[in-house]
């Protein structure tokens, strides 16, 4: 599956890209460990993919690879939780003050709604995130929670959840800037 955006491009986790995946991430290691999860992340391919098999089989909906002409510059998730659906996004420093990430995090809460009829979605944010605390501000996100870590007790994680008219009205207001 791909969907292309104005100024990048998502297309579906799957065994045709999955190398991309693994070498984006494993070049992002410590960014990605502060930021999202502090599980180590396995240096070779194959225990990788079996890594995100056991993700996708537990609770993982959807994975997205981000690219921006031919490179991997992202990957955005939709899982189960407890609370319901999701998102998880991760990108390089790089791209982090462009429309990128948010082409890509619109496209995908669109995504979800058309195709898992989503009402709502869940994110959380370490609270050293700063970047992503000033987005939840942003887009009026509700604040839920604040507790530790599951994966990590030494760090706090901020619940947020976007729901109903609040969700809806962002991707109606936003969706013609961001698809081709």
């Amino acid at each position: 599956m791909l969907i292309e955006l104005r100024s990048c491009a998502l297309v579906a986790l799957g065994k045709q890209n999955i190398e991309d995946l693994h070498s984006f991430i494993l070049v992002n290691k410590s960014y990605y460990q502060q930021t999202i999860s502090s599980l180590e992340i396995e240096l070779s391919i194959l225990k990788f993919q079996e890594q995100i098999e056991k993700f996708f089989n537990n609770d993982r909906v959807i994975q997205f690879i981000v690219y921006k002409h031919y490179n991997v510059v992202g990957t955005i998730f939709l899982y189960r939780s407890k609370e319901g659906i999701r998102i998880s996004i991760f990108f390089d420093k790089i791209v982090q003050n462009t429309y990128i990430p948010f082409e890509a995090i619109l496209s995908t809460i669109d995504f979800g709604i058309r195709e898992y009829i989503l009402d709502e979605i869940f994110f959380s944010v370490y609270t050293g995130n700063s970047k992503m605390l000033n987005i939840a501000k942003k887009i009026n996100a509700e604040l839920l929670s604040k507790n530790k870590s599951e994966v990590d007790s030494n760090r706090e994680v901020y619940t947020y959840k976007l729901s109903g008219s609040n969700l809806k009205s962002w991707i109606q207001r936003y969706n013609k800037f961001i698809y081709k």
